[in-house]
């Protein structure tokens, strides 16, 4: 009998919601979960202390302060470790509300390197928009509310594409065919 890796599935995962912003730091630190597995949605990180390690798709990856990766959905992985310092913020995102276009950038950058080290300005403009992000998650608003949140996590996705596609240029395809099954 072979051994399945579980996939957990946002909706399930976070009663219903389609974003989850979570700060992980010490002990807060721990995953999730400990053990390999897949997700339905991408998750987004911004490593702002310390140093983790990451296995992601049978790869290990060695996380660093002042850098962003990501998980794509259905990629296996888990942390393997993580130093007493390490301080970071994952956003769930549910893969609907991820434009195309930076589905691109994702897929195609993903081949190369999942870490890109990050210079002051984009530091300063992700922690603004998490700022941002962090309370409109948390607030019960009108569907004009709920249509500033899709923006604003697309603000927050597209800031990531955009050093991916400065990082590693590779040309986006003016023209995208979706294959449907």
């Amino acid at each position: 009998m072979m051994n399945k890796i579980p996939k957990h599935i946002i909706a399930t995962q976070f009663d219903g919601q389609i974003a989850k912003l979570k700060y992980l730091s010490g002990d807060n630190y721990l995953p999730a979960a400990d053990y390999a597995h897949r997700d339905d949605y991408y998750i987004f990180f911004f490593m702002e202390k310390g140093e983790a390690r990451l296995l992601i798709d049978f790869k290990e990856y060695d996380i660093k302060a002042n850098t962003v990766y990501y998980i794509l959905p259905e990629q296996v992985h888990f942390i393997t470790d993580y130093s007493k310092d390490a301080s970071a913020w994952a956003l769930i995102v549910d893969r609907s509300l991820v434009k195309d276009e930076y589905k691109e950038i994702f897929e195609r950058s993903s081949l190369f390197k999942n870490i890109v080290e990050l210079d002051k300005t984009t530091i300063d403009d992700l922690q603004s928009c998490i700022s941002i992000l962090e309370r409109r998650l948390n607030l019960q608003s009108q569907p004009i509310g709920q249509n500033i949140l899709y923006d604003l996590l697309s603000l927050y996705v597209g800031m990531i594409a955009e050093v991916y596609q400065r990082d590693f240029p590779i040309p986006v395809n003016k023209r995208i065919a979706i294959i449907t099954f």
